[in-house]
């Protein structure tokens, strides 16, 4: 996988202005899968305004599990991860139910965990602006995911 330029979220002020996911269209999709997969929204799509991040997460209960849905902000990517405290790094998970929901929406991807937890390579990164390399290269990520969902300040 080759990230796009602002998948990180990082830009230098000269540089145009990063690609923006609709967190309103998000939100009507995590709905409708919502009720697609017969699960319960424990919350809608948010943003931290406590931590700094490049992602928005919601909550669903579905069944006996609690499935985090992630979308990056700046590029319609979506991944699934356990519960867990905000801050921490995300603990990726698979869900295919949730996969297969999301994927009728044309306007998001769903990113499997075999895709997270990749080393980042030079090719993978090729496309990112020099501010989100210098970011890259200060938090030293140690696999994709954390470069697609991250905490970075």
């Amino acid at each position: 996988m080759i990230l796009q330029r602002g998948t990180t979220g990082f830009q230098h002020c000269r540089e145009p202005e990063l690609p923006l996911v609709e967190l309103r269209i998000f939100r009507t999709v995590y709905h409708t899968v919502a009720r697609d997969v017969s699960a319960d929204v424990i919350y809608s799509p948010r943003r931290h305004s406590d931590v700094e991040c490049n992602f928005a997460d919601a909550l669903l209960q579905l069944g006996d599990d609690r499935i985090v849905v992630l979308v990056n902000c700046f590029h319609p990517l979506v991944a699934f991860a356990a519960e867990g405290k905000v801050g921490d790094t995300p603990d990726f998970c698979d869900h295919a139910d949730l996969a297969r929901a999301f994927s009728a929406h044309a306007d998001f991807t769903v990113l499997s965990v075999a895709t997270f937890e990749q080393l980042p390579t030079t090719d993978m990164l090729a496309d990112l602006a020099p501010a989100e390399i210098e970011q890259f290269n200060y938090w030293k990520p140690s696999r994709l995911g954390d470069v697609i969902f991250n905490y970075w300040d």
